[in-house]
């Protein structure tokens, strides 16, 4: 699980690994203590995942370990906005 403002609302979202669809599910904060479900990546079969503004955009990018990716790894641009 990874945590960062995804939406710039300024609330902390969260970013998980789903085991047994082999996805990515982002849980938009609602405020309240509230998530929604919004966005579902995958199959990018995940091992680990980080985030992190790796094209220096200044957006959170999703950083995925990814065990079928022959780079070992993914990176999902901060389009899913």
């Amino acid at each position: 699980m990874a945590a960062g403002d995804l939406d710039l609302d300024g609330d902390v979202d969260l970013i998980t690994r789903e085991v047994t669809s082999d996805t990515i599910s982002i849980l938009s904060n609602l405020g309240g203590g509230a998530f929604a479900r919004s966005i579902l990546f995958g199959p990018v079969d995940p091992a680990a995942l980080t985030l992190a503004d790796m094209d220096n955009n200044g957006l959170l990018d999703i950083v995925v370990a990814a065990y079928a990716s022959p780079h070992g790894f993914q990176i999902l641009p901060a389009y899913y906005r």
